[in-house]
């Protein structure tokens, strides 16, 4: 089997996230680590939403006023030494695309949907930032929310 580094540092995430935040529900999808048949890739594309390839880690928390946070992991930093995003070009269906560009994309159209969203690339940060985003306590958001406290716990 060939190295996943992608795929191993999200499941440390994952790992993380079970034992720091019990509670938290989220998403880790796999589907860029595993190879799919045909038959499997065309069920596949016929569920998912044309033009929008959701990031690795979904947190389905609404905190610090985003809907949610997204994380798209990356075995090593997308970017340049001067901040720009790097290239990645790959094939699919037949034309070459950014790959990384793509991930940007739809990391910006969240973003203007409401939810936080980035690229990690090393465990200690996408810890960092998910603590960050998750420090707000249920109760505080409860009450935000003008909830009582036993309805947002």
């Amino acid at each position: 089997m060939k190295s996943q580094p992608e795929f191993l540092l999200q499941s440390q995430i994952a790992e993380y996230l079970r034992k720091a935040h019990p509670r938290i529900l989220f998403l880790s999808d796999v589907r860029a680590s595993l190879s799919l048949t045909i038959p499997q890739a065309r069920r596949s594309k016929l569920i998912q939403a044309d033009g929008f390839a959701c990031p690795d880690l979904v947190i389905f928390a609404a905190r610090r006023g985003f809907y949610g946070l997204f994380l798209e992991i990356k075995a090593e930093t997308p970017f340049k030494i001067d901040g720009t995003l790097k290239r990645r070009m790959v094939k699919r269906n037949g034309r070459e695309y950014d790959h990384l560009a793509e991930q940007q994309k739809a990391i910006d159209n969240l973003r203007k949907s409401g939810y936080k969203a980035e690229f990690v690339w090393k465990f200690n940060d996408a810890a960092d930032w998910i603590d960050w985003y998750l420090k707000e306590s249920n109760q505080q958001f409860a009450a935000r929310l003008g909830m009582p406290p036993s309805e947002g716990s």
